[in-house]
């Protein structure tokens, strides 16, 4: 009869008896599963919100509990200004702009624009905007420069190239955008 190393004294060097693998692998299941449920658990509280920290330019609170101190992580340097725009978004809002004046312009019968500008920057078409305000007359189109994708920043549309050429109606502040001119809407159209 074998017998099983014992030592009164505590020795943990005696080797345990042998189990079978089913055990071992019951085992870890069940801790699998126990840590898969206290995840579980830890995560049905409230959605992570995100708010605007205003002690900090820029910095985001994302609090994680009903308690807000309790578990609240500041984000200072990743995050943007208040006052700016991602760029992703603004290339998205302006190229919602581009689609909505081609459409426009599609739908007109005057055949003539004026082409102030072609920028492949995203600030100076915004810029062209502001300067415009909400007149209808500015039309930012789309436009590919080499391999780069950039607007066409346009006033009009008229009748004739000449009345394009003079522009009486342009605001100063788009005519100083860039060297206006005469352009038809076909040849800038997508």
């Amino acid at each position: 009869m074998p017998s099983t190393p014992t030592d009164p004294a505590g020795d943990t060097s005696a080797t345990p008896p042998d189990r079978p693998p089913a055990v071992d692998a019951i085992f870890l299941g069940g801790g699998i599963l126990l840590i898969l449920v206290l995840a579980l658990s830890l995560q049905a509280g409230p959605e992570p919100t995100l708010a605007r920290n205003r002690r900090a330019a820029g910095a985001i609170s994302v609090e994680l509990a009903p308690n807000p101190a309790a578990y609240t992580v500041e984000l200072l340097e990743s995050a943007p200004a208040p006052d700016e725009t991602p760029r992703d978004e603004t290339l998205e809002t302006l190229a919602q702009r581009a689609r909505t004046d081609t459409g426009r312009l599609r739908a007109t019968a005057d055949p003539w624009i004026l082409q102030i500008a072609a920028v492949c920057d995203p600030a100076n078409a915004e810029k062209a905007l502001v300067a415009a305000g909400a007149d209808h007359r500015l039309h930012l189109l789309p436009a590919l420069i080499g391999d780069d994708p950039c607007f066409r920043i346009c006033w009009g549309p008229y009748r004739t190239a000449e009345d394009a050429a003079r522009a009486d109606d342009l605001s100063p502040s788009v005519r100083v955008l860039g060297q206006p001119q005469a352009r038809r809407v076909t040849e800038l159209l997508p």
